[in-house]
């Protein structure tokens, strides 16, 4: 048995001896799942029950009829099955799963059936589990669904980064952990090289449990970035060009493709097609860094623009006018069973980039690196670099975030009495439009709305005046900030920001910890802050991220409980979001 794949790595604070995951019933239907993970091992063959008589009787000592119950793996993930349910009479059906040390339990479903398909989800890699069923009919008597079946899951794939945990139970927001990885190659020159093979997943998504367990994956062909929870299974952007969900067994059940993958450049650098003839096609260019629901059930998301834009120079050419190729971002929201653009807000409407040059319009980025590949064009230019947008309702607005020009801003989101859709109403930056008390943020990302207005921002200080990575200077630091925005007055010449928290990480040696690229924050349900540092690298370029909860109340302010790191050092490994949640199929 593997100890890197059965046990946390490390888990130093008190924790409690059994974790129970409770979840509702889940999945129906069997679609296909281009991106499962390749089976290394095999666990227990499929079994059925025999004909037993359990305890549970009707009120005349006989069960009041019969289910055969029968376990397979899923050839996605050796960390769950399917349980596959037939009754004589319809039922409702649930289950327990039982090891030494942990239990998983799968509450019946609501509607009485037949036939029960149940993804057992939720279990410890290399664990030994004993799996019951628990079914009744529509009058709530038992049936008898046999003997418990014995299930073993396997170890995690080979090319698992490692992990390690440190956490205080009784003070940190209970659930799951979602985290988004990405493998990466050796350094060249120092610089970080995403992974490029056709021999290994390119991305996983991974939930791990309290105690530093995993206990879900899904493997991706091509790149994951943002990920979230959705009803029946995850949500999460693809490779930037298309948004996919997959259910609780990893199957994909929707796909929503952008031109880049449709049409412009359908194929990666490797050949592989970076969405599926199912999938249903968006009419706009792509779907990347960030794609969620909002209350209207449709999705919003960001997506790319390519103009060719003409102005005085601004990168030292010698000549009165120069013609740019722009990469700018466009905020799209889509109508999920569709694919129709229900409304696009562009970023080149609101800002000039002759006016706005940003930090990097006079870089010609990576041909790898997105949005530069969506384009087949030379010298594009990655003006803007959306990378969140969340709706804040209370505002009518959309909450943007634009690293290149260092700028958390809002969008009005409809036509209102105050002005149009799509114009600016503020921004809180270096150069931002609301007077700023405090200190602004720098490359960041991941802006979100907490539930009193104020905004949450992971900064990545990337060009913070005064720090220089290896050069003279302070050392560079990231941090989690809120800024309280002042913008109720009718006067906006009274408007004003301030900020109100931040919180900073020290490593072992007392340095700050800085990740140049990635990284998030989330307000828990406790108060705490979860915040992503996505991308450390060390003095070789080899990357790894730490995931911090802290407080922010009272006394006990900015302190870690909660302490995960991915990666050892050994091989480059990042997380560009996470996400807590409370179960793997939530409550209804």
């Amino acid at each position: 048995m593997s100890d890197r794949s059965r046990r946390p790595r490390s888990l130093r604070w008190a924790a409690p001896a059994v974790a129970v995951i409770v979840l509702m019933a889940a999945c129906s239907g069997s679609t296909d799942d281009d991106d499962a993970a390749p089976r290394d091992d095999a666990t227990t063959d499929d079994a059925t029950t025999d004909d037993a008589t359990t305890d549970d009787a009707t009120a005349s000592g006989e069960p009041a009829g019969e289910a055969t119950v029968a376990v397979e793996e899923n050839p996605n993930s050796v960390l769950s099955a399917v349980v596959r349910v037939e009754s004589d009479t319809p039922s409702r059906a649930g289950l327990t799963a039982v090891a030494d040390d942990h239990e998983v339990a799968i509450a019946a479903g609501e509607s009485p059936s037949e036939e029960h398909e149940l993804a057992l989800v939720g279990l410890r890699p290399e664990t030994d589990y004993e799996v019951s069923v628990e079914a009744v009919d529509e009058a709530g008597d038992p049936l008898d669904a046999g003997d418990p079946i014995a299930f073993s899951s396997g170890p995690l794939p080979g090319d698992f980064p490692p992990i390690e945990l440190e956490a205080d139970p009784s003070r940190m927001a209970e659930g799951l952990t979602l985290l988004s990885l990405k493998p990466w190659g050796a350094p060249t020159n120092g610089q970080p090289v995403p992974e490029q093979s056709e021999d290994r997943p390119s991305g996983y998504l991974a939930v791990v449990d309290g105690e530093g367990f995993v206990v879900w994956y899904h493997a991706t062909e091509l790149g994951v970035l943002d990920a979230r929870q959705v009803d029946g299974g995850f949500m999460y952007t693809y490779d930037d060009t298309v948004v996919h969900e997959v259910d609780l067994l990893g199957r994909l059940t929707n796909e929503l493709a952008g031109r880049v993958a449709t049409d412009i450049a359908p194929a990666d650098f490797l050949g592989r097609q970076r969405a599926t003839a199912e999938a249903t096609p968006m009419d706009t260019d792509s779907a990347h860094h960030d794609a969620g629901p909002i209350p209207n059930g449709n999705l919003l998301l960001l997506s790319t623009e390519l103009r060719e834009l003409t102005g005085p120079p601004q990168c030292d050419e010698d000549t009165a006018e120069v013609t740019y190729p722009i990469i700018s971002d466009v905020v799209a929201e889509v109508a999920p069973d569709t694919g129709e653009i229900v409304g696009e807000w562009s970023l080149a409407d609101i800002y000039d980039p002759f006016e706005r040059p940003g930090e990097q319009l006079c870089i010609i980025g990576a041909p790898f690196a997105p949005p530069n590949y969506f384009y087949p064009v030379e010298e594009a230019r990655d003006w803007t670099h959306g990378n969140s947008v969340v709706l804040d309702e209370e505002r009518n607005a959309l909450i943007v975030s634009l690293r290149h020009l260092n700028a958390v801003l809002a969008i009005r989101y409809q036509d209102d009495d105050d002005g149009p859709a799509g114009e600016l109403i503020w921004e809180i930056g270096p150069d931002g439009t609301l007077p700023l008390e405090g200190e602004p943020s720098y490359y960041q990302h991941a802006a979100e709305v907490l539930d009193g207005g104020e905004i949450l921002v992971y900064d990545n200080g990337n060009s913070r005046p005064g720090a220089a990575v290896g050069g003279e200077g302070d050392p560079p630091y990231s941090r989690a900030v809120i800024y309280e925005v002042d913008d109720a007055s009718d006067d906006e010449g009274e408007w004003s920001a301030r900020q109100v928290w931040e919180h900073r990480l020290d490593n072992e040696e007392g340095l700050p910890v800085f990740t140049a690229f990635l990284g998030d924050v989330d307000e828990l349900d406790n108060g705490n802050v979860l915040v992503t540092h996505g991308a450390i690298a060390d003095d070789r370029g080899v990357l790894s991220a730490r995931i911090v909860e802290v407080t922010r109340d009272g006394d006990t302010d900015d302190e870690v409980v909660f302490d995960l790191r991915v990666g050892d050092g050994t091989e480059g490994w990042t997380v560009y979001r996470s996400e807590r949640f409370a179960s793997l199929v939530p409550e209804p």
